[in-house]
């Protein structure tokens, strides 16, 4: 069945888009769980970037599928985020939702059916969420308000920054119309660059809730998450630059700020530690983010974080308590 052929009111036509680079150990999986969605106005779009392992043959198995496949392939590798905004420029305009599924994650057949009833009866939601869990683990909770399926946007921001309830972006529907023509979808400048996109719609608009676990999150070594944040803690300089651009929006400005200084000091003295015992390709990895982010600290701001340093020891003054810092304490 076509996605043309279904289209109406009723079942307004969704996208799920999966960008891929040398997949093929779970993409064959991945596929197949979309394959198996009740939803009847379907379009799986799947991006080969440049694969050089058996990629190609899985995606070309899925040519004649019950939910359509369009196949596309970069002609050279493209940067992940890169990779995503070009799988995401490929969704037709007369889509009115879509979801980017990574390659080696899971949905469960209810998956976009029930997360587009939610979007239907709801005109003010950008993105609505589902419950997840990761490999063969429980439910991952999210700690969401205990009753409704919407959370207004500015609430639904302030919640996360509070550390009170979580935003899985890796498993969100969107709107068509979050993707705006004269910008990318997805903040190429960052390595979370899916939790970026989801806190400038919901900067605009309100987060709908699925109370159903719905989908996998796959970790395994490849994962961006073992190679980049773990390694090289990337998300210390973006949890900055996230609460300097989205903490206002949710906390208002003067709680913002006080959470921007308590973290930033903590965070600061982080980078003096790595500088210190000779972690010098992190810490000048940090410093040139910083400055690409339009965050890079200023001498006072250092001097602040040293000052702070003993009150904070001796419990005088409040210090970071929560993520992403609290990993390493």
């Amino acid at each position: 069945m076509s996605p043309s052929s279904t289209s109406s009111p009723r079942y307004p036509l969704s996208v799920i888009v999966t960008p891929v680079y040398n997949g093929a150990e779970y993409l064959d999986e991945t596929m197949s769980s979309v394959q198996a969605q009740d939803y009847p106005n379907l379009l799986h779009i799947v991006l080969d970037n440049a694969s050089t392992d058996g990629t190609s043959q899985i995606i070309a198995k899925y040519a004649s599928a019950r939910v359509p496949v369009r196949m596309f392939r970069n002609s050279s590798v493209l940067p992940i985020a890169q990779n995503w905004n070009a799988a995401v420029s490929l969704i037709p305009p007369e889509a009115k939702y879509f979801r980017v599924l990574s390659a080696d994650d899971l949905i469960k057949p209810a998956f976009i059916s029930k997360a587009i009833d939610v979007l239907e009866r709801n005109a003010n939601l950008g993105v609505v969420a589902v419950l997840f869990h990761e490999n063969d683990g429980p439910t991952i909770a999210p700690r969401w308000p205990e009753e409704g399926e919407v959370i207004v946007g500015r609430e639904a921001i302030k919640l996360y920054f509070r550390d009170i309830a979580l935003l899985p972006s890796l498993h969100a529907v969107y709107r068509r119309s979050a993707v705006l023509p004269d910008r990318p979808f997805f903040d190429q400048k960052l390595t979370a660059f899916d939790l970026d996109a989801t806190l400038r719609v919901l900067c605009e608009s309100d987060l709908g809730l699925v109370r159903e676990d719905l989908a996998m999150t796959r970790l395994h070594p490849r994962n961006l998450s073992f190679q980049v944040l773990d390694q090289q803690k990337r998300h210390y300089f973006e949890w900055l630059y996230f609460l300097n651009r989205y903490g206002p929006v949710g906390l208002g400005r003067q709680e913002a700020d006080a959470m921007i200084k308590l973290y930033r000091r903590q965070y600061l003295r982080r980078l003096i530690k790595w500088r210190l015992k000779g972690n010098r390709e992190n810490s000048a990895l940090h410093f040139k983010s910083l400055e690409k982010l339009g965050c890079r600290p200023t001498l006072w701001q250092f001097a602040d974080a040293l000052l702070d340093w003993p009150l904070a020891r001796l419990r005088f003054r409040a210090s970071w308590e929560g993520y992403p810092l609290w990993e390493a304490r």
